[in-house]
């Protein structure tokens, strides 16, 4: 739709995408003319912050579901 209204308007996607896949695949075939890679490469290590904001919350999560059960 942006297109239509802005015709010579120009689209970047940033989707927050830790690997590619299939919702990669989904960004790519929306048609915007730069799309921002995913986090993690297939042949590179994961960032230490990255690792650790999973962690985290994950075992937020996982305490909260404790604390539920």
């Amino acid at each position: 739709m942006i297109r239509e209204v802005h015709p010579a308007a120009r689209v970047v996607l940033a989707p927050y995408l830790l690997a590619p896949g299939a919702f990669h695949d989904q960004a790519i075939a929306a048609g915007a003319d730069v799309i921002a890679e995913p986090l993690l490469g297939p042949d590179e290590p994961a960032a230490a912050p990255l690792v650790e904001l999973v962690i985290d919350r994950y075992s937020a999560a996982s305490a909260e579901r404790r604390g539920r059960v």
